[in-house]
């Protein structure tokens, strides 16, 4: 008997493919939103070490200038925070969506293998029926001659 081919083997190769590219873009996008974390989590350290320090110094009898200045600079630094923490958000949906395609990507996948499976044990049957019944065949042969 000829040797086992599942007829969908280009399709399940070419899924296969797919989600190994999805899985590197998930696993990108995840890298961006860490990364963006990691910005805003500097930023926001930045900020409580500035505001100490402007604390300290307002302690100390800073000039006014001086407070004024750090200030609009703590100002400032809030909204940069607000609008890197828009960015994470807009990462975060990005990420969810690569996700959201490589579940659908990997259930695509599995159903595919899981075909391939039942494919190979029908064809694993045959091969077992085909062999029993030469063997009993050969074996009536065998008593017919033995006769």
């Amino acid at each position: 008997m000829k040797k086992f081919s599942f007829s969908l083997e280009t399709v399940l190769n070419y899924k296969e493919q797919a989600l190994g590219n999805l899985k590197n873009e998930h696993a990108q996008c995840l890298q961006k939103v860490r990364k963006q974390e990691q910005v805003i989590e500097d930023l926001r350290d930045s900020s409580k070490k500035t505001a100490r320090e402007l604390r300290d110094s307002t302690l100390a009898g800073q000039n006014i200038n001086f407070i004024r200045h750090v200030g609009l600079y703590l100002e400032r630094m809030e909204e940069k925070i607000k609008e890197e923490s828009e960015i994470l958000l807009k990462y975060r949906q990005e990420e969810s969506k690569k996700r959201a395609e490589m579940i659908v990507a990997k259930q695509e996948h599995s159903s595919l293998e899981k075909l391939k499976e039942k494919k190979l044990e029908q064809y694993e049957a045959q091969v077992q029926k085909k062999e029993e019944e030469f063997i009993e065949e050969f074996v009536m042969n065998q008593r017919l001659l033995a006769r």
